[in-house]
């Protein structure tokens, strides 16, 4: 819809954070015509933005789930779950949005922002991108799931409960998209008419402008890490070759260690799990064991990917470096070493206090916390959420 009070326009569907913050597997998995995500994760998110978004001091950051967001705030929202902040393409001419916040803006013509956008979406079989959508009257979102190699259109899910709002009668612009399955599609002609902004993965971005990307599994089986710790895969499951979960398994102290990856089908790396268990991280012999610190900082530095690597050294010494010792005594007491970075990452590595520990980079999510199995065990969890 249009906010006339600030005379920019809001962008409904925002509310539906699953869409913006979910895996692919998510965001698949709700059925036709549902306004709410069916998924555990995809209701929990829900459920959380709707609370956050009861305080007003919120709902200006993050916009109203009743009545939408602008760009900056969906910007905002998209992030909120543990994933990097997106890469905003802007059509140029658009008086009634904004975009100063978002990192990083690109305009572009919309002939431009069209191209760009098939080029994100045919990048892998899983790559996905957020719409916003302007018929004149109204602004809404929406998540194309993929796009056609010969530009002739997209297909994308709408949240709007019943038909989506780019249907026929539905929408003030007069396109017209058809419903395939539990989705839709609209042809590339309808879509430049309405298109606005769409977010894509700054992994996406990176490659496609010719910077880094994202770490893949040849890089990981040549690296110091992979050699090292006598890494080894000893379980993979292709039954969905574009979404490949993998489990590796080192050469040493096998019960106190769990990794796992995800991978997509060009062998990039979309997600990192490393699990130590905590009586061996701290406890006897060792005080802090220095080979789980070790295995720890050399998980990060290796899957970490290339832009983000400066930004996160100093977190990684500061595990490697980790010892139960004087150094610590007087960290521990200083309160603003304890609000830091460093304090927060290493009470969370430790356990301590049920502390958890989340950092954003430009390609990268990273987070550490604390994680019980089905016997109680104590786990600390180091996640790496990629592109």
């Amino acid at each position: 819809m249009a906010d006339e009070a600030m005379d920019e326009i809001v962008f409904g569907g925002i509310g539906s954070v699953s869409d913006a913050a979910l895996t692919p597997d998510e965001r698949s998995g709700r059925p036709e015509g549902a306004a709410q995500p069916t998924t555990i994760l995809g209701r929990m998110a829900e459920k959380a933005f709707v609370q956050l978004t009861s305080d007003p001091a919120m709902r200006e950051l993050y916009g109203d789930p009743n009545r939408g967001a602008t760009l900056v705030q969906a910007w905002r929202t998209a992030q909120m779950f543990g994933v990097p902040p997106p890469v905003c393409l802007l059509a140029s001419g658009q008086p009634r949005v904004a975009g100063a916040g978002i990192s990083t803006l690109v305009l572009v013509s919309k002939d431009e922002l069209l191209r760009l956008l098939y080029t994100a979406l045919n990048y892998c079989a899983r790559s996905a991108a957020q719409l916003f959508i302007f018929d004149g009257r109204m602004g809404h979102a929406v998540t194309a799931l993929s796009a056609e190699p010969n530009g002739d259109g997209v297909t994308f899910h709408d949240p709007w409960p019943g038909d989506s709002l780019l249907s026929r009668g539905q929408n003030a612009a007069g396109v017209d998209a058809q419903r395939v399955g539990d989705v839709w599609h609209l042809t590339s002609g309808e879509l430049k008419r309405v298109l606005v902004a769409a977010f894509i993965s700054p992994a996406i971005w990176a490659s496609m402008s010719g910077q880094p990307g994202l770490p893949t599994l040849a890089e990981l089986r040549a690296s110091d890490l992979w050699s090292f710790f006598h890494l080894r895969e000893i379980a993979r499951d292709d039954s969905d070759p574009t979404y490949v979960p993998i489990t590796l398994q080192p050469g040493g102290c096998i019960e106190n260690i769990t990794m796992r990856l995800i991978s997509y089908e060009n062998e990039e790396i979309y997600s990192a799990d490393l699990g130590l268990r905590q009586s061996w991280v701290i406890g006897p012999p060792f005080g802090i064991n220095p080979f789980a610190t070790d295995i720890a900082a050399s998980w990060m530095a290796t899957l970490t990917p290339q832009a983000d690597r400066p930004k996160i050294a100093p977190l990684i010494e500061e595990l490697r470096s980790l010892r139960l010792d004087d150094r610590l005594k007087q960290n521990s007491q200083s309160a603003e070493w304890s609000n830091s970075d460093a304090g927060r990452l290493v009470s969370a590595y430790l356990g301590l206090d049920d502390h958890s520990f989340a950092s954003s980079q430009d390609l990268s999510f990273l987070t550490i916390e604390t994680a019980k199995d089905a016997d109680g065990t104590a786990w600390t969890q180091i996640h790496l959420t990629l592109g």
